[in-house]
C-alpha cells in the first residue's frame, strides 16, 4: 500500500521536466553583437555639471541685480556685463547639453563643448576681476595678496573640473560611434 510520501522514481523517463539527452538543433549558436553600456564616468560628470549649471541658472539674475547695486564709479562695474553673459551661457549650454546627453543624444556634444567655451569666458572674467581687484586694494593692505592665493586656488579646482568634464565629453563622443546606427528622430 502506497504512502502519502512515496515518491516516484528518479528515472528521466518518466520525468516530463528531464532535460532531453538529444540536442534540439545541431545549429552553431553565435553571440548576438551587445552595444556597450553608457560609461558611468559620464553619467556622473554631466550629473555634476548638470547641477552647477542650475545654480549658475539661480544666479543669473543675482548678476543683473548687481549691476543696479554696484555703483558706477565701482572698479567691478565694467566686468558685471561679462560676468552676466558668462553665467547665462554656462545655464543655457549646460542645462540643455547636459541633459540631452544624459539622454543619451549625441548631437548634444556640440552644446557640452559650448558649455566649456562658456566656463573658459567666465574663469578669465574671474582673473580679470581678480585683477582689478588687487590693484584696487589700499596701498600697505596685504588684501590683494590674500585674495590673489585665494583666486588660483579657485583658478585650479575649476580648471580641474573642467579637464574631468572635457574627458567626459571625449568618452560620450567615443560612446556614440560605437552605438548602432539607429532612427533617433528630431532629438
Amino acid at each position: 500500500m502506497p504512502s502519502d510520501f512515496d515518491f516516484p522514481s528518479a528515472d528521466s523517463s518518466s520525468n516530463p521536466y528531464a532535460a532531453s539527452a538529444t540536442p534540439i538543433s545541431s545549429a552553431p549558436v553565435t553571440a548576438i553583437p551587445v552595444a556597450p553600456s553608457f560609461p558611468v564616468y559620464c553619467t556622473v560628470m554631466f550629473i555634476v555639471s548638470l547641477v552647477f549649471c542650475v545654480i549658475r541658472a539661480i544666479l543669473v539674475p543675482f548678476s543683473v541685480m548687481g549691476l543696479e547695486v554696484i555703483p558706477a564709479d565701482h572698479p567691478l562695474q565694467a566686468t558685471l556685463p561679462f560676468e552676466i553673459v558668462g553665467h547665462a551661457g554656462m545655464a543655457l549650454f549646460g542645462i540643455a547639453g547636459n541633459g540631452l546627453m544624459l539622454a543619451r543624444r549625441a548631437w548634444a556634444v556640440w552644446l557640452g563643448y559650448a558649455l566649456v567655451f562658456f566656463v573658459l569666458f567666465s574663469i578669465a572674467v574671474g582673473v580679470m576681476q581678480a585683477l582689478v581687484l588687487v590693484e584696487a586694494a589700499p596701498a600697505g593692505v596685504n588684501a590683494g595678496a590674500s585674495g590673489m592665493v585665494g583666486a588660483i586656488i579657485m583658478l585650479m579646482i575649476r580648471l580641474g573640473l573642467l579637464g574631468c568634464y572635457v574627458v567626459a565629453l571625449v568618452k560620450f563622443s567615443a560612446w556614440t560611434r560605437q552605438q548602432p546606427a539607429q532612427e533617433t528622430g528630431t532629438f
